[in-house]
């Protein structure tokens, strides 16, 4: 009778440690540090891989002008590669980039995550919404003036990553250092100077010299400089704000910011 007690209480034992085993630590799953984080673009066509020793391609590509999140940064006997979030047609997806392929904005931006689902609008007066970010969600923190952060972040189709403007409660700002860095593009203190444009300029998204096409800043319309000269590879770029009278664009009638090349 003793032994086939024994017997019943190892068989015990041996379950309970084997669903002990089954069931996943949860302090493994510890949230990852994004201080080092930031927004960055692609100079090119560029491969993404899966390991940070860039062993394992699986045919992963971020293309010229794409924007990116930066994760965080690793140095690796193959080089400092930096671990990405980016935008595909089944969802977000991380990944490894070698440092010299993507050009990262380590200063003025940072990464964010969303406290909560929100709304995104197009303009900082939240007059019209054009998607929203979900509970948990990382985005690239561009600029703010500390009522609301101008994000930019993954949509899950064809249409890559979006920017806009969201409520800085719902977001959580990954490295507090850098929030005084954050530029103020819509509400410029940096006494803008007013300009009229004497012919019609496409406007980019960001200043590459590989340009992301964004809209129209039409001839005789008026428009004012946020920075007189932002030099890239070369190239002399206006950040400037207008309001976007481009009937096909997504932005029509708000303020926008965007660059020009005079």
């Amino acid at each position: 009778m003793l032994k086939n007690f024994k017997c019943r209480l190892i068989a015990i034992l041996l379950t309970i440690s084997t669903i002990a085993f089954c069931i996943p630590a949860t302090t493994a799953y510890a949230t990852e540090d994004y201080g080092a984080g930031c927004w960055a673009y692609a100079y090119t066509t560029t491969q993404v891989y899966d390991n940070a020793e860039r062993t394992v391609f699986n045919g992963k590509y971020v293309y010229a002008s794409e924007g990116v999140t930066v994760l965080s940064v690793h140095n690796t006997s193959g080089g400092t590669v930096y671990k990405i979030q980016y935008s595909t047609t089944s969802g977000p997806k991380t990944g490894y980039v070698l440092w010299n392929q993507v050009c990262v904005d380590e200063n003025d931006t940072l990464v964010g995550v969303v406290n909560y689902n929100t709304t995104v609008y197009s303009t900082y007066s939240t007059s019209t919404s054009i998607g929203s970010v979900s509970n948990g969600e990382i985005v690239a923190i561009l600029a703010s003036d500390g009522t609301c952060y101008y994000i930019e972040y993954n949509v899950n189709s064809s249409q890559g990553r979006k920017r806009g403007y969201v409520s800085t409660s719902s977001i959580s700002p990954q490295n507090m250092t850098k929030v005084g860095n954050l530029k103020i593009y819509w509400r410029s203190t940096l006494n803008p100077q007013e300009a009229n444009a004497n012919t019609n300029y496409p406007v980019y998204q960001i200043p590459n010299p590989n340009p992301m096409f964004y809209t129209w800043l039409y001839s005789g319309q008026d428009y004012v400089i946020l920075s007189q000269d932002c030099l890239v590879n070369g190239l002399h770029f206006k950040m400037i704000r207008f309001v976007d009278n481009n009937a096909n664009s997504t932005t029509y009638n708000h303020w926008i910011t965007g660059y020009i090349l005079p």
